[in-house]
């Protein structure tokens, strides 16, 4: 269990809305565990800025709004889990037993999710979940953990009717050896064939992979029209560097992971143009709250967010803002909320059904043109039409 000590170390860079007025009632607490340490310390980052970013917008309008209570300020109390379920799993219940937070943000990756679930189940705290790449947890049948993002089995099935629009024929697939891409393929290989497309090529790879230009060569031959690569983080970098370097021609480009960070279109500027991905926002958006988002998040960070990661981080703290307005921070009543409200966002309408999925907007692809992710699927939510992979630079 984390000591005193260790609970001052894991703040976060939100030390400005962290005071001293534990008790006070001009203040509500709002807790969370994230990886500042460990594997994914470099990746969490993204989540992080966007829970600070809302905390410091809410507070600058006078503090969150609370059924019954008017506004409070917010005051982040946050752990570092070391990138770990169990340790996240010590965090929350400690959050909740000895730190006693008013509300709960989700925590960082699937493993970190499915950690916390048996906690918040046992105390009865609802979570909106938002990094999480797993079907495990829904199929718990959770009544507290509400899944904001598509599933990987949901964007799988998706995947292929995106793929019959476009006027493809030969797929192939890689996969990266990880849940969210295993349970990903699992969904779409019996949905591309029920398209009436064919597979040409299915092979998977150790997440670790670095020379991949056996299998890009067998990709190769097999003359796709569409890749679907099946990426999880960093296996996308190497993926699409080799793959230029072999000359790997296709009219479409998927990676599943990756190409929404930043640092992926930095890091190979016009060759990233015509990258599909999965995601569900753009910064060209107009649904509620995106403007505020991306340009608060560049002031704030001096680069723009991850277009996937910050931008479901920052639609859950939408969620609860709007849930918390009606029904308040007591538990049951927030749950509740929850489970029948419509709610407002960057991604559109969310609603949650009888599992706690959000149904109200389909799965999204989005697509690198010009340096910028852009949403092209599904069709009524896209800031633009998709484009064939142009040829490498």
């Amino acid at each position: 269990m984390m000591n005193r000590r260790e609970f001052v170390a894991g703040l976060t860079v939100s030390t400005a809305l962290v005071s001293t007025s534990r008790g006070q009632s001009n203040v509500v607490r709002v807790g969370y565990s994230i990886g500042q340490t460990g594997p994914l310390a470099s990746s969490t980052p993204v989540q992080s800025q966007a829970y600070t970013l809302w905390g410091e917008q809410v507070n600058a309008r006078g503090g969150l709004e609370i059924a019954g209570e008017g506004r409070k300020r917010i005051e982040f109390v946050v752990y570092d889990d070391q990138s770990q379920g169990n340790k996240a799993a010590q965090a929350y219940e400690r959050l909740i037993n000895t730190d006693r937070v008013d509300l709960l943000l989700a925590p960082y990756a699937s493993p970190m999710h499915l950690g916390v679930l048996p906690v918040i189940e046992r105390f009865k705290r609802p979570l909106i979940a938002n990094t999480i790449g797993t079907t495990a947890a829904r199929d718990a049948h959770s009544k507290y953990m509400f899944f904001t993002q598509a599933l990987p089995d949901m964007w799988g099935a998706e995947v292929a009717n995106l793929i019959k629009s476009l006027g493809s024929k030969r797929v192939a697939i890689s996969m990266a050896q990880s849940p969210f891409c295993i349970e990903f393929r699992k969904a779409a290989v019996p949905a591309l064939q029920k398209a009436g497309l064919e597979v040409v090529f299915n092979q998977e790879y150790a997440a670790d992979i670095k020379d991949m230009t056996p299998l890009l060569s067998g990709i190769k031959a097999s003359n796709p029209d569409f890749l679907l690569a099946i990426t999880f983080l960093n296996d996308s970098v190497p993926m699409l560097t080799q793959a230029r370097e072999l000359g790997l021609k296709v009219d479409y480009f998927f990676e599943l992971l990756g190409p929404a960070q930043p640092s992926f279109v930095s890091r190979f500027g016009e060759n990233a143009n015509g990258i599909l991905a999965v995601g569900f926002w753009s910064r060209h958006s107009k649904t509620t709250g995106s403007a505020e988002f991306f340009d608060g998040y560049l002031k704030r960070w001096n680069m723009p967010p991850d277009d996937k990661d910050s931008s479901i981080a920052y639609i859950t703290c939408q969620i609860l803002e709007q849930a918390v307005k009606k029904a308040g921070v007591d538990p049951e009543k927030l749950r509740a909320e929850l489970s029948s409200a419509t709610f407002d966002t960057m991604m559109g309408n969310v609603k949650y059904n009888e599992q706690n999925v959000n149904m109200g907007a389909p799965p999204g692809f989005i697509q690198l043109q010009n340096g910028i992710n852009e949403v092209v699927w599904p069709p009524e939510q896209a800031s633009a039409k998709i484009i064939k992979k142009p040829a490498w630079a």
